[in-house]
């Protein structure tokens, strides 16, 4: 028989591993806020600081669909104190980096720990709190994690322009300890362990498949579509996709197993997951980027700017993950795509009229609608499927939200490098800043198409019975 009460201790293991994920990603963010002094403090190009960013994201979508495989062949407390040393070597390095290989090296090191905490969080939640709870506690998790994203630049700003950018890394180092002794006391293995055989193949395959799209989507960003290095990566990336696909397929023991996509409402779920980071991690690069150029204010002032909307997101999302636990998906998301298609349809409309203000209240708006999205789809989505594909619906979720995130990211910098090209046209007539404007109208009319879509799946959603 199901029970109501939920386990303080149960509680504080998921937020111990939620912590570590929070910093990966404040860390990650925080930093970009950063790339202009260590360009220069170390001598690079901004195709190559760029690496800080594109190496990590790498580096978490290659362990994370190798997630279920560890689950199963280790002990979860195991699995996570290794997440939180790991992590912490990294962040050592990083905050006593003295070049930028160095540098790169610690983020290196962070991003493995991350891809092992990340679904092990979700894993976590799935293995210790009834379906019907669940909402409510995804939440809770969302409400550590989604905050991390708007609250990085505004930190990031903040430290770099007072004690120095090593201080981003070397103040998370006590946060780190208080994760780690939390989840040493609560954590306990969620599965039974099997030393099953390691298919390095199937490795191999999802290393090429996830860091050939993931590597050229974010270089498309930068040199356009039709440049030799994007279409190859893609490519690659696309054949390895292709083949590590077929090979779970045909063995016995897959890395990660497919059947999950027999359940339409899980696939469902994973689309509608996908399209929303598209809009939240392309609108955090077009929207500071468009503040910055336009507005001509500075990277901590985009950051407070954006700062609200995170808060009043981390606040609903335990509210929204309620709503599903008692009325189902489809009203809770709907009411949420709706918002992001009135929230990104009415940048389009008044693009030329934003001010400061205005951008914040648009992004306060599509916020709340991404707390009503996020939380709910995912959730909703992992209920479908019965306990023995947990670990395989959350490296898919996952490492899908990364590939997801280097789409929406490149297709907005391509749209507005596309823009600022014309500035060499000899037929062009417009500033630079009119350009940047011309851009940012076509970048937020791409959110609106894919929020729209994202808003007319959500009426096909249900339940798991």
């Amino acid at each position: 028989m199901t029970t109501d009460k939920i386990k303080v201790s149960t509680l504080i293991a998921i937020v111990a591993s939620a912590m570590l994920t929070f910093m990966g990603i404040v860390s990650e963010t925080a930093l970009n806020v950063a790339f202009p002094i260590l360009m220069k403090e170390f001598n690079v190009t901004s195709a190559t600081i760029q690496w800080l960013t594109t190496g990590y994201l790498l580096v978490v979508a290659i362990l994370v669909p190798i997630s279920p495989m560890l689950v199963k062949r280790y002990p979860t407390k195991r699995l996570f104190q290794a997440a939180v040393v790991i992590f912490t070597v990294g962040t050592i390095i990083c905050g006593f980096a003295m070049s930028f290989p160095m540098l790169l090296l610690g983020r290196l090191i962070q991003a493995i720990g991350t891809g092992i905490s990340l679904p092990l969080m979700f894993n976590l939640i799935l293995a210790l709190i009834p379906m019907h709870k669940r909402g409510v506690i995804m939440g809770i998790a969302g409400l550590v994690t989604s905050f991390a994203p708007a609250i990085g630049p505004t930190y990031g700003g903040i430290v770099v322009t007072s004690i120095g950018w090593q201080s981003i890394f070397l103040i998370l180092l006590p946060l780190l300890v208080i994760a780690l002794v939390a989840g040493s006391l609560t954590i306990q293995s969620i599965s039974t362990i099997e030393k099953q055989k390691i298919d390095f193949l199937s490795i191999g395959l999802s290393i090429v498949a996830f860091s050939g799209v993931i590597y050229g989507f974010s270089l498309a960003g930068e040199t356009g579509w039709l440049h030799l290095g994007v279409m190859g990566s893609l490519g690659i990336g696309v054949i390895g996709l292709a083949l590590f696909s077929i090979r779970q397929l045909k063995i016995d023991v897959p890395l990660i197993n497919l059947a999950v996509f027999k359940f339409p409402m899980f696939t469902l779920g994973l689309i509608q997951v996908f399209l929303l980071m598209m809009i939240v991690l392309g609108n955090s690069f077009l929207l500071p980027t468009f503040s910055e150029s336009v507005f001509g204010v500075n990277a901590t002032v985009a950051g407070f700017m954006l700062l609200p909307g995170a808060a009043i997101s981390a606040i609903l999302a335990p509210i929204a993950g309620k709503i599903l636990d008692n009325s189902g998906p489809r009203v809770v998301i709907s009411f949420g795509a709706f918002l992001l298609a009135v929230a990104t349809g009415l940048c389009v409309l008044f693009t030329n009229q934003l001010t400061t203000i205005l951008m914040g209240s648009l992004y306060l708006l599509l916020m709340i609608g991404v707390a009503f999205v996020y939380v709910p789809s995912q959730t909703n989505a992992l209920n479908q499927l019965p306990q023995k594909y947990n670990s395989d619906g959350t490296a898919i979720i996952n490492t899908l939200q990364q590939v997801s995130g280097a789409i929406g990211t490149s297709l907005v910098a391509g749209l507005l490098t596309a823009s600022q090209q014309k500035i060499t046209d000899s037929a062009n007539h417009l500033s630079k800043e009119q350009l940047m404007i011309e851009g940012g109208h076509n970048a937020f009319l791409l959110m609106f198409v894919i929020a729209v879509i994202g808003f007319v799946l959500s009426f096909g959603l249900k339940k798991n019975k």
